[in-house]
């Protein structure tokens, strides 16, 4: 009976040392595939380019509309991950970091609504917290969306504009 039990404890043991612990697929360095852009930019359903953006909805010249919705983008949508294609490493412990750019930054983040959603966190940005929906998380692929309506007042004339931007990111 002795020997049964040390052989099961033996077995128990053995099976504990040859199981992978279980990672969250969102954890390791992320980045902008190469060659290709990483946002895509929808306005009423239709892709634009950042210019083609700001020249159709604020009536901007070609200059002022790619740097004003470059600006826009960075600040109000993307926060902590950078246009310009830096990297981001987000790590086991609810911490990230932005990696390959002039101005690294860390932060926190978070999923949230069973995992559909992120949130990213960090000081001395414009927003609070940047929110993203999760629509593709797997060990090699993040892809996100934010989607939103703004309203432009203007004399005489309002205007609501649906936009949304996805976010393809790898390892």
């Amino acid at each position: 009976m002795l020997g049964a039990m040390v052989t099961f404890g033996l077995l128990l043991s053995n099976c504990q040392e040859n199981e992978q612990p279980i990672t969250n697929p969102i954890i390791g360095e992320w980045e902008s595939p190469s060659g290709q852009p990483f946002i895509q930019l929808y306005l009423e359903g239709n892709e634009k380019s950042p210019t083609e953006f700001g020249m159709e909805v604020f009536q901007l010249n070609e200059t002022d509309a790619r740097i004003f919705m470059e600006n826009y983008l960075q600040n109000q949508v993307l926060g902590p991950i950078n246009l310009s294609g830096g990297k981001i490493l987000i790590d086991g412990n609810s911490s990230f970091r932005t990696l390959g750019s002039e101005d690294s930054l860390e932060g926190v983040w978070s999923l949230f609504n069973s995992d559909s959603r992120l949130r990213l966190k960090a000081e001395n940005l414009l927003l609070d917290q940047y929110d993203f929906d999760i629509l593709t998380l797997n060990s090699k692929e993040l892809e996100l969306k934010f989607d939103a309506y703004f309203e432009l007042i203007g004399e005489g004339e309002n205007a609501v504009h649906n936009f949304k931007v996805l976010i393809k990111l790898i390892k």
